[in-house]
């Protein structure tokens, strides 16, 4: 069915591709801001080994040890923390992911006002092709009850042809202009489907007390 401006622009903003890519870049440069941040964060290493010692003493003062043979466990662990004091180049990757960061948040924004823009844009053209065509085809209608009707008259011997070719002439005008504004539609029915991500088949019109 019809589609109307609030489904067009609900489904623009949730599908349309330009911001869809704007939002991923969003999400890479948060991705690289954080790695950046991390880089520069204390670098924590944890060690941790146990042993088992079995072996034969030769020789000890160690009266433990008197009868020869040692046989004990041995555990080693420890932290390490390395802090950078001063990593010029980390600092600098940080202040560029910062940049990098809101630089995607305004072309995330252009890109809503674009597709949004675009969806408007799209609308109100269908809309008033739409209108223009319907205006077309009642004249069409009007003209062709009038040509129908002269040419009664012209077989009766009422009337000459020249106004019958009149009418005519203004059917074939009148034809020309519907068949554009027919194409018109179509071309702003096409934008509207890509810019929305919907099958967009027709419109609904919307009243200019309404967008008041």
């Amino acid at each position: 069915g019809a589609v109307t401006l609030d489904q067009l622009l609900a489904s623009t903003l949730e599908r349309n591709a330009d911001i869809g890519v704007a939002a991923q870049g969003i999400n890479r440069a948060d991705a690289e801001r954080m790695n950046a941040i991390y880089g520069y964060l204390p670098q924590v290493s944890v060690f941790y080994s146990y042993t088992n010692v079995d072996q034969e003493v030769v020789e000890t003062d160690n009266a433990v040890f008197e009868e020869g043979q040692a046989k004990y466990p041995v555990t080693n662990y420890g932290v390490e923390v390395r802090q950078p004091i001063f990593d010029l180049s980390r600092i600098y990757s940080i202040q560029l992911q910062n940049t990098a960061r809101s630089v995607a948040e305004v072309e995330y924004i252009a890109a809503v006002h674009a597709a949004a823009y675009e969806t408007y844009d799209a609308y109100f053209v269908a809309v008033q092709s739409k209108a223009l065509t319907r205006s077309y085809r009642a004249k069409m209608q009007l003209v062709g009850n009038q040509l129908t009707a002269e040419s009664a008259m012209v077989s009766e011997g009422l009337s000459t042809d020249i106004t019958g070719r009149t009418y005519a002439a203004e059917l074939a005008s009148l034809a020309a202009d519907e068949a554009i504004e027919a194409s018109r539609y179509a071309d702003a029915l096409a934008i509207l489907s890509r810019v929305s991500g919907l099958v967009v088949a027709d419109v609904s019109e919307v009243s200019l007390g309404r967008l008041g």
